[in-house]
């Protein structure tokens, strides 16, 4: 008799769980979708900033180039003026 009491009592939890357990899996599943959006959005935000990263790198070597050009400049104008001053 108890074994009978306990299952009627399980089949009626069950009943009254079942609509709080499709709500959950709703829930988790929009949570999921939310997750995997962001995941995609994140992606793509660390693919454009290695894009961005690498444009970085060329120019700071575009400017210690032309700071390298600039300095050969200065140099050879410091040259020139002490063969004037000769």
């Amino acid at each position: 008799m108890l074994q009978s009491y306990r299952e009627q009592i399980h089949e009626k939890l069950k009943c009254v769980a079942q609509p709080y357990k499709m709500e959950v899996l709703t829930e988790v599943a929009l949570v999921r979708g939310q997750v995997q959006d962001v995941a995609d959005i994140l992606g793509a935000n660390q693919r454009a900033l290695s894009v961005i990263n690498q444009r970085l790198d060329d120019f700071d070597a575009a400017v210690e180039s032309v700071n390298r050009f600039r300095s050969q400049l200065n140099e050879r104008m410091v040259e020139l003026e002490r063969s004037a001053a000769d």
